[in-house]
């Protein structure tokens, strides 16, 4: 895969080059927990991210981004299990590893290009249910629409 080859590069020239020490700080957050939510999925078939987040302790919005650029570079497979309505807003979301071994790359989206990108990669994300509400169609009366016929 180009894009994790790149992500591989990018994440070698970070930790060779002069960088802040803010942005180091919290790569090695999102890292540390990339690496816990790795070792806690299956090695064979889908695991549920919400619930693997609850028994580990596991922050589950560092996940989404986490499991988001997974997905993009082909890491893991994602399907996102999320039925839109206006009860629940939770996301939730099944994966499975495509990969023996985790691969050190960056999970840092930097400034406005970064998240755009992070957004992109985020549609492409395999669906099991429609992501979008139907509108319900409004019911037309007979004298309505016996001015449209005529």
């Amino acid at each position: 895969n180009p894009n994790l080859s790149q992500a591989v590069a990018d994440h070698r020239a970070f930790h060779e080059g002069p960088t802040i020490t803010h942005q180091r700080r919290r790569e090695k957050l999102y890292t540390h927990a990339a690496q816990r939510l790795w070792e806690c999925l299956s090695p064979e078939g889908y695991s549920d991210l919400g619930l693997i987040c609850r028994q580990n302790d596991i922050a589950k919005r560092l996940c989404h981004r986490i499991i988001i650029l997974w997905n993009h570079l082909g890491i893991a497979d994602v399907v996102n299990r999320t039925v839109v309505s206006r009860e629940s807003r939770e996301q939730i979301f099944d994966l499975r590893r495509t990969l023996p071994k985790l691969p050190n790359i960056l999970y840092m989206a930097k400034g406005v290009d970064g998240l755009k990108k992070l957004k992109i990669c985020k549609a492409n994300i395999k669906s099991a249910y429609p992501t979008e509400i139907e509108q319900k169609k409004q019911k037309e009366r007979k004298y309505e629409r016996r001015w449209i016929i005529n």
